[in-house]
């Protein structure tokens, strides 16, 4: 059994699963910022933790995908990238606009 934390064993087999990937390779720097879409997350039962926050729920929002996750950590891991944190799914052409249904 490794002696390594779990939260540095998820960092590096995070970095060893995606390589060397460079920012600057995808990025147009002529092209205008995409408008916000409406994204509708039905809220589910879920088992297990929240990717993001690694904390147990007893319910979460579900992205196109079929990963669920807090409200609160996928509003604000959807207001800087446009994908799930877990497959990178494209969620969004730009910032996203998450519809709750309270």
């Amino acid at each position: 059994m490794s002696q390594i934390p779990i939260n540095e064993a998820f960092d590096l087999d995070l970095a060893l699963t995606m390589g060397d990937y460079r920012l600057e390779s995808g990025i147009n720097q002529s092209s205008e910022p995409m408008a916000a879409h409406p994204i509708e997350m039905p809220t589910v039962t879920a088992r297990g933790s929240c990717a993001v926050c690694m904390e147990g729920y007893r319910s979460g929002k579900q992205v196109p995908c079929g990963h669920v996750f807090h409200v609160v950590c996928i509003t604000r891991w959807l207001s800087r990238h446009d994908s799930c944190p877990i497959c990178r799914f494209r969620v969004s052409g730009g910032s996203a606009t998450i519809k709750v249904a309270l």
